[in-house]
């Protein structure tokens, strides 16, 4: 019977995966965004100056290491096996929300 449940489990999990990954990638796609954002603020950066300059090159560094964190994890969600997918699909869930969250916050310290 324990064997059982955990078959069921098994083949729910892996294919939760599968319609995930058949659907367009919305997490693939919110990386994007939010790398096209970034290249939005460094053109802003371009064109500050002094402290405002400083600042704007901090907060972008700060979304740069966000960014490759949510890129690695999804990297790393794409290549888990079914035990591990829910695992890896949190990880790149905080991951993102760190993200986002970071650029909400850089944006709020320019306006």
């Amino acid at each position: 019977m324990v064997r059982c449940r955990r078959v069921i489990h098994v083949r729910y999990v892996h294919q939760n995966r599968t319609r995930a990954r058949s659907t367009p990638n919305t997490a693939l796609s919110g990386v994007r965004i939010t790398q096209a954002k970034i290249a939005e603020l460094e053109d802003k950066s371009a064109k500050a100056s002094g402290d405002a300059k400083a600042r704007y090159e901090k907060q972008i560094k700060n979304l740069k290491a966000s960014r490759d964190n949510a890129s690695a994890k999804l990297t790393e969600m794409e290549k888990s096996s079914a035990s591990a997918w829910d695992a890896t699909k949190n990880g790149f869930a905080d991951a993102y929300k760190d993200l986002h969250q970071a650029y909400g916050k850089a944006v709020e310290q320019f306006k």
